[in-house]
């Protein structure tokens, strides 16, 4: 009987010790997400300023940026979702191009 409460007492020891190495590690892991959001945030203001876009522009490419990260969607998702729906082939009949 007591060996088993040896044995509980240990397991309870190691569970305690795994509890706070994920505790540590979500700590971590949260101020790592932070900083990418952060250098994230800081590279689109400075594409903006770049581009001297206006608030009106920025408000939808913003909007546009939120929908793409949810969904996970990378450029070359977006070029060719374009493709497939014949983009270039309209912009080039809007254009004259034909």
């Amino acid at each position: 009987m007591a060996y088993n409460q040896d044995k509980i007492d240990a397991y309870k020891v190691k569970l305690d010790i795994i509890n706070k190495k994920i505790k540590t590690l979500n700590a971590q892991k949260n101020k790592l997400e932070k900083q990418i959001r952060d250098m994230e945030d800081r590279e689109i203001i400075n594409v903006v300023r770049q581009n001297e876009c206006t608030v009106p522009t920025l408000a939808n490419d913003l909007a546009l940026a939120h929908i793409l990260r949810q969904n996970n969607l990378t450029q070359a998702d977006v070029i060719e979702l374009i493709n497939d729906l014949g983009g270039q082939e309209n912009e080039k009949i809007e254009n004259n191009q034909v």
